[in-house]
C-alpha cells in the first residue's frame, strides 16, 4: 500500500484492506513527517511511525489493521492543522495494491 506524504497532504487510498499488510511510506516534500492512524471516533492511536521521516526518505513498515474507520494524520509540528489528514476505511476484500487481493 502507498502513502505520499507531502506539503501539505497525505496521498493514500481511501480504502485499505484488512489484516497483515505493509505500508510503503515516501515523503515526497521538504519538510519532516511522521504518520499515525487514529480509530475515527476517538482519539486511540492503532499505528504511527517509529520517529520522523525527512525529506526524501522512504520507508516500508508492516501493519495488521483490523475492519473500521480511521484517520490518518501527520501530527508534526501544525501539519495537521494545515491539512494533512485524511479519512480512510480498512474494510476485507479491498485490493492491497500488490497485485494480491485482500
Amino acid at each position: 500500500v502507498e502513502i505520499d506524504l507531502d506539503e501539505f497532504v497525505v496521498l493514500m487510498d481511501a480504502r485499505l484492506p484488512t489484516g497483515p499488510m505493509t505500508l510503503r511510506l515516501a515523503n515526497r516534500g521538504f519538510e519532516e513527517h511522521n504518520l499515525a492512524f487514529f480509530v475515527l471516533e476517538s482519539d486511540s492511536i492503532v499505528w504511527e511511525t517509529d520517529g520522523r521521516l525527512n525529506p526524501g526518505e522512504r520507508r516500508s513498515v508492516t501493519l495488521d489493521l483490523a475492519a473500521g474507520e480511521y484517520r490518518a494524520v501527520c501530527n508534526f509540528s501544525d501539519h495537521e492543522d494545515r491539512g494533512m489528514i485524511v479519512e480512510f476505511r480498512a474494510q476485507e476484500n479491498t485490493p492491497r495494491g500488490d497485485g494480491a487481493d485482500g
